[in-house]
């Protein structure tokens, strides 16, 4: 069986691709368990320096791998740099924080009496709480942000002392098989033998003879709430961890005190990034009906000035979706939503998977509550009461993220507090940070990525003592 990449910019095949057979799957998985027999044991220093080879890697082939990542899924060439740029520096943050993050806990505690010298005494001992390695962490990954998400499930993987079987999108087959040859790259510097990830072309409905293998220990998801469910629902038939990034509706709220330059221009950048093909991109928009109008005609001037076109060009700032097949979804979306069309461009090609930005004006309760709209489209409601903007952000299947614009903190901080999520930004967008973790709840999943909560997901939380 084969499959081939294609650029959504013209619909031009790029490579075909073979996906690997069983015996292939359980040589991978020899080698992956032979390794992580060596990496294991290996010290904290030994793991920092990888790192930071790594991260110098990725600047090194920095535009290589962006604009594989622009051909393969369309994100605009600006976007891909920093999207490496993002990568490298959360690679070398977790080599130059690592004994802080993996520094054990101690506890305290009173022993039993025992006899002395000079009569009965309590001896005080310490337990330690370490964070121990696992062993084969399965990565499945998604197309949006190629590169990123696997940054953010593996470096923490390596870092415990784990390895990985990544499962990439086909979508994005090229970057995987870069980014893969540049952490093997990494470690054959370092001088370790064999590899510590491999890259696994697999099909969907072979998932579960990958989880059902003794040899992976947890599975880490990033995509869709359908493939999501699947994948919790085979880890947990076989006992095995398991961290799941799903979707997400997520709602901004602008208040009435809200600089509206401000929101305006965050609400935008927020919906329109990745052509809006990001998890927690802003999806639903609640307006105090004190700036309803004047925050809809400014989302339009900022809609039309964003610059659409050859994602490989410096010059463009949103390319296509990332397959024709995604374009075919949304616009049968859209025909669905129960909203008043407020603004479509319509000045650029139809050709390929581009997709015309568009803000909608809505009054009820649609599939939004139960269905995420991965692209640039924008829907806006109108408010009066601030109880009334939280319970309808609240209403919806998904908790990813969130964000409140106001001028008045406490207020701000009072109204995402309440907020049924993840994470919630103030005056900001919505956006992940290597020293903060990133997840949700309800169906947007489980489990948290980067900072030291994320390194704890598959870590063997051991007690000595």
């Amino acid at each position: 069986m084969q499959f081939s990449t294609v650029n959504p910019a013209n619909d031009q095949v790029l490579k075909k691709y073979l996906f690997h057979s069983d015996s292939e799957r359980h040589e991978m998985l020899a080698r992956l368990q032979a390794s992580y027999q060596e990496w294991t044991n290996s010290q904290i220093c030994e793991r920092q320096k990888f790192l930071l080879i790594l991260s110098e890697l990725l600047l090194k082939y920095k535009e290589a791998l962006a604009q594989q990542i622009s051909l393969e899924m369309g994100k605009a060439l600006v976007e891909s740099y920093a999207e490496v740029e993002k990568s490298a520096s959360a690679v070398k943050y977790y080599a130059n924080h690592a004994e802080e993050l993996l520094f054990p806990d101690f506890v305290s505690k009173q022993g039993d009496i025992t006899n002395a010298s000079q009569g009965q005494v309590k001896a005080e001992t310490q337990t330690q709480i370490q964070l121990a390695s696992s062993g084969i962490i399965l990565a499945i990954m998604p197309w949006n942000f190629p590169l990123w998400q696997l940054i953010r499930c593996a470096i923490p993987s390596f870092l415990l002392g784990n390895v990985v079987l990544l499962k990439h999108s086909e979508i994005t087959a090229g970057v995987a098989e870069l980014i893969v040859s540049l952490m093997n790259e990494a470690y054959d510097k370092l001088g370790g033998k064999g590899k510590l990830i491999e890259n696994l072309r697999w099909t969907h409905s072979q998932t579960e003879t990958l989880i059902s293998d003794r040899r992976i220990k947890a599975v880490s998801f990033t995509g869709s709430l359908r493939g999501g469910s699947q994948v919790a629902a085979l880890a947990g038939k076989y006992l095995k961890k398991s961290v799941m990034e799903l979707g997400g509706s997520d709602p901004y709220l602008v208040l009435s005190d809200a600089d509206l330059d401000q929101a305006t221009e965050l609400c935008a950048n927020s919906r329109l990034l990745n052509a809006g093909q990001s998890c927690v991109a802003a999806k639903r928009f609640f307006v105090h009906e004190s700036l309803y109008s004047d925050f809809l005609h400014l989302m339009k001037i900022k809609f039309e000035k964003m610059r659409i076109g050859d994602p490989l060009s410096l010059e463009t700032q949103m390319g296509p979706l990332a397959h024709l097949r995604f374009k075919e979804q949304l616009l049968l979306q859209v025909k669905e939503l129960k909203g008043k069309c407020f603004y479509q461009r319509s000045e650029f090609s139809s050709s390929g998977a581009f997709f015309s930005p568009r803000v909608f004006e809505m009054e009820t309760q649609s599939e939004l509550w139960i269905e995420e709209l991965f692209g640039p489209v924008a829907c806006v409601w109108k408010f009066r009461e601030e109880s009334e903007a939280l319970a309808q952000a609240n209403n919806t299947i998904f908790g990813l993220g969130a964000a409140v614009f106001s001028q008045d903190l406490n207020r701000a901080k009072k109204i995402a507090s309440q907020l049924e999520c993840g994470m919630v930004a103030i005056n900001d967008m919505v956006k992940s940070d290597v020293r903060l973790p990133f997840g949700g709840i309800k169906d947007s999943g489980y489990g948290r990525e980067l900072s030291k909560q994320g390194l704890q997901e598959f870590a063997n939380i051991k007690t000595i003592g």
